[in-house]
């Protein structure tokens, strides 16, 4: 397989597993009772925050063409991306709810990369 669509593929799984943990997270911290609720986060986390504020843009650009020979680089830049996108999506959260989804969310980035990378080194 070639590098570049080996690397969209795994790039893809990062980030469809990024939206499901992060969704989760969202639908934990919330509150949220009715799967109808897990559902509507699940697409505003896709559609608002990934799509809407160039999150997917900018891990494309990291996740598919510049992947460095260290392991931890590319996790920990996608993961100062989450922090900096969250940034500007959260204005008017909760303090706490914000902290929390900064907190964990950068943990489930940076799990989510550092798993694809694994992949590709096999």
């Amino acid at each position: 397989m070639q590098v570049i669509p080996k690397r969209l593929a795994v790039w893809l799984l990062e980030t469809l597993s990024e939206a499901v943990l992060l969704s989760v997270l969202l639908f934990v911290l919330g509150g949220r009772g009715p799967a109808g609720d897990f559902l509507f986060i699940l697409m505003g986390t896709i559609v608002v925050f990934m799509w809407g504020y160039g999150y997917l843009f900018t891990t494309a650009i990291f996740g598919v063409v510049w992947r460095g020979r260290r392991w931890w680089l590319y996790p920990s830049s996608a993961a100062v991306l989450f922090l900096t996108h969250l940034h500007f999506y959260a204005t008017g959260w909760a303090s706490s709810l914000r902290l929390l989804t900064q907190v964990f969310g950068a943990c489930i980035v940076f799990a989510c990369t550092v798993a694809g990378n694994w992949l590709l080194r096999r």
